[in-house]
């Protein structure tokens, strides 16, 4: 299960989930950037990277797309 969190001014409008753990240091992944995944407009991929070892991971996650009333 993610966990939302509010979003920094790096990350952009919108609910972000929590950063991961990096598997080897464990300690807390920094946010790099979302990319849109093509033919998913409500999906988008995160890339995280951890600022000890260099490790990166991505995520899948659903984009909160927000109502325009």
């Amino acid at each position: 299960m993610q966990i939302y969190v509010s979003p920094s001014s790096e990350v952009g409008p919108g609910s972000v989930p929590a950063s991961p753990s990096c598997p080897t240091c464990k300690v807390e992944m920094r946010f790099v950037q979302a990319t849109s995944i093509a033919f998913t407009p409500d999906l988008v991929d995160a890339s995280y990277i951890c600022d000890e070892c260099g490790r990166g991971t991505k995520r899948t996650l659903k984009e909160n797309l927000k109502s325009s009333s």
